[in-house]
């Protein structure tokens, strides 16, 4: 399908809708859509609540941004497309609603650019979605799909590309049920663990969910343990993990020095080839598994696919090198969910005898949901460096606040300390660095911005 029919098919959702406002525009996922929309020939233009390195890439593009609300620029906008964490009072939300303007949140606007083309991979699950889909984009690029992922992939260096065929790859949230939106030709569930949960009544809530998103699927890839139910009997499903009775089926693990594994593959009981990773952990051998699986599903060349899994380089944000303090390695991730943070800390222990933790608490929901998690996850630490919550969307919450996850955590004086601000941070760094042999940035708010300022200066 050539890229001209992608455009006259997603016209006919968006043909009464040539300008196009998008408030919480700087936003990963948000600025990709834009980028996605003007390419269609639209004039996008939105708003974020600061400035950032995102709306700067925007402007570069040709799209106006505003920071703060500003209703009067939604005038002569024929569409207003909102990020789920723009609650109904927002200004700007009022102000089109008040004017006639039709308001979608992002995930609807997602979905509808998902029912465009033929082929939508569309990966979800509490861990590991960034990485899977980057891994696909980097193994689907010969095929120019359209991407649309929750980070920058080191391959694309991009969150987005613009392709020219029918397929589609991109990241489905459960955050707000967003992907309940999606009906997808391929969709893939990670694994699935309690998050988001200020969002869901229980974990059987959560999990319902993810069934609507599968069941609204043509083929489906899940972890072997899944609880889903696939009851849509034209789904067909394949399940991956690590015991021969999975359809693709990961054996014979094999690490290096830098843990970076090798492993044979599986797929349908027909033995594929021996895969090699260039990214270390074996949390990264369950989101490759899953991308060689989904490739094979669309036979793609196995010469191939595996060529690319070795030279797949990763995520920004993840397990990132961004440079050194005083010579000691500073690495950041994004990890902020305890079975990543417990992932990371092993993968990190196997290189490294003296690592210092540096953790931003991300939300006071999951901080509060989560938290003998947490606390379980930190009392192995060598050293522990708490940093206040980023709240994200939220309000204060006493018990979901930073400082108690600190008191709750059993380690003692001497291995843990709460940093209430980035100039102790810089301090505690000056006077304590020689202790140890790296410097390990955990969390998905701004500690990234914070640790690598301190480090470029």
């Amino acid at each position: 399908m050539s890229y001209f029919v992608i455009y006259i098919s997603i016209m006919n959702y968006f043909d009464k809708h040539k300008k196009i406002y998008m408030i919480g525009i700087g936003g990963v996922s948000m600025s990709a859509l834009a980028r996605i929309l003007q390419n269609m020939g639209h004039t996008v233009l939105g708003s974020d609540i600061s400035q950032s390195k995102t709306l700067f890439e925007l402007q570069e593009r040709g799209i106006v941004t505003f920071v703060g609300h500003h209703p009067d620029k939604i005038i002569g906008c024929d569409l207003v497309i909102y990020t789920g964490a723009i609650p109904f009072y927002d200004p700007e939300r009022m102000y089109a609603g008040a004017n006639n303007i039709p308001c979608i949140e992002r995930s609807v606007a997602l979905g509808e650019i998902c029912n465009v083309f033929l082929y939508t991979i569309a990966v979800s699950g509490t861990h590991g979605k960034t990485t899977t889909s980057s891994m696909l984009a980097h193994i689907f690029d010969y095929l120019s799909p359209t991407v649309h992922i929750g980070g920058i992939s080191n391959n694309l260096n991009d969150n987005v590309k613009i392709g020219n065929s029918q397929y589609f790859i991109t990241e489905a949230c459960e955050y707000k049920k967003s992907f309940d939106t999606i009906s997808s030709h391929c969709a893939i569930v990670t694994c699935i663990e309690p998050d988001h949960m200020d969002c869901y009544k229980n974990i059987d809530d959560l999990i319902h969910s993810f069934e609507i998103f599968v069941n609204h699927s043509k083929f489906a890839v899940l972890p072997k343990t899944c609880p889903l139910v696939v009851r849509n009997k034209s789904t067909r499903v394949y399940y991956f993990g690590y015991s021969p009775d999975c359809d693709i089926y990961a054996y014979n693990l094999v690490a290096d020095r830098q843990n970076c594994y090798s492993f044979d593959v599986k797929f349908c009981d027909k033995y594929i080839g021996r895969a090699t990773l260039k990214i270390s952990g074996k949390y990264n051998v369950t989101n490759a598994l899953i991308a060689i699986g989904v490739s094979l599903i669309y036979k793609l060349p196995i010469s191939k696919i595996l060529q690319k899994i070795s030279t797949f380089t990763g995520v920004a944000r993840r397990d990132e090198k961004i440079g050194s303090y005083h010579n000691i390695p500073v690495i950041c991730d994004y990890a902020h969910h305890p079975t990543e943070i417990k992932n990371i800390l092993e993968n990190i222990n196997t290189t490294y005898a003296r690592p210092l933790v540096l953790f931003q608490p991300h939300t006071y929901s999951r901080t509060q949901t989560l938290m003998p998690y947490f606390v379980d996850t930190f009392n192995s630490c060598n050293m522990l460096a708490i940093l206040p919550t980023y709240p994200a969307r939220e309000k204060y919450c006493h018990s979901g606040d930073a400082l108690t996850l600190f008191d709750n955590i059993k380690l003692s004086k001497k291995k843990k300390i709460y940093l209430s601000n980035v100039t102790e941070l810089q301090d505690f760094l000056e006077s304590n660095y020689t202790k140890y042999d790296c410097i390990l940035a955990l969390g998905a708010g701004n500690i990234y911005d914070m640790i690598k300022s301190i480090v470029e200066n």
